[in-house]
């Protein structure tokens, strides 16, 4: 059994999150993990260009409100130690080793480890959010190199292996009704963890830079490099938008 716990039942983060986002000292006092990465993700797609973001979340996500239904709707848990990580002083190293690996019947946000003899750790975070097969066709096809981000390829033939892969939220896969709606939220989580964490790359790139302040460690203190080359807000969003739930 998963030891895990709702996003609606976490403690506050109080401790860590004010001098890191730009929202007010009392919001934090009465917010948890997923509200955090919930208010995040609106404030971030509001300042975010529509050049630099899919047409559907402004479509879909107009509001803080209707991102938080959304998020309600999706039965999102976390992994059982994203709290203490959050809190840390300093960012995560092995941490991302101990994520839950279960994969069976659910969509998720995931973080890969990547190692290689004699260099720090590299860590890559997507979202698997396939209609039938979930994450658990998003890991297959790494497993067996298909449909690789284009860095993380890169660094697999650079002699690079993955030493693991967990899910760092995740919730069913939802009904076909509820796929296109559900999947923007996923991309907008998946953006959020990515710079939480700051996964992304070095080299400069579209929309990088202006939202380092989302960081929860400063950059530089990171133990490990990241492997996102680009916000996923700018990937295409697949799914029958166009249609009716019947």
């Amino acid at each position: 059994m998963d030891r895990t716990f709702p996003l609606n039942g976490l403690q506050t983060l109080s401790a860590r999150v004010p001098h890191t986002l730009h929202f007010s000292a009392g919001r934090y006092h009465r917010a948890n993990t997923i509200k955090i990465a919930i208010s995040d993700s609106i404030h971030f797609l509001e300042d975010t260009s529509s050049q630099q973001k899919n047409a559907y979340f402004a479509q879909f996500i107009p509001s803080f409100e209707v991102l938080q239904a959304t998020a309600s709707a999706s039965s999102l848990v976390v992994c059982p130690d994203l709290l203490e990580i959050f809190q840390a002083a300093t960012p995560p190293s092995v941490d991302f080793k101990k994520l839950p690996t279960d994969v069976e019947s659910r969509w998720g946000i995931y973080a890969f480890v990547l190692e290689k003899p004699g260099s720090r750790s590299a860590i890559y975070i997507g979202s698997g959010t396939n209609a039938i097969g979930g994450v658990k066709h998003r890991f297959f096809n790494y497993d067996n190199g298909y449909s690789l981000g284009k860095r993380v390829e890169s660094t697999l033939n650079d002699g690079w292996s993955i030493a693991h892969k967990g899910l760092l939220c995740w919730g069913s896969i939802p009904t076909a009704d509820l796929v296109p709606l559900l999947r923007v939220l996923y991309i907008a989580l998946e953006t959020v963890f990515a710079y939480v964490f700051w996964t992304m790359t070095k080299t400069k790139g579209k929309g990088k830079r202006n939202m380092a302040h989302i960081s929860l460690w400063e950059l530089g203190t990171h133990t490990y490099d990241g492997l996102c080359s680009h916000p996923a807000l700018l990937e295409g969003i697949l799914g029958g938008f166009d249609l009716t739930p019947e």
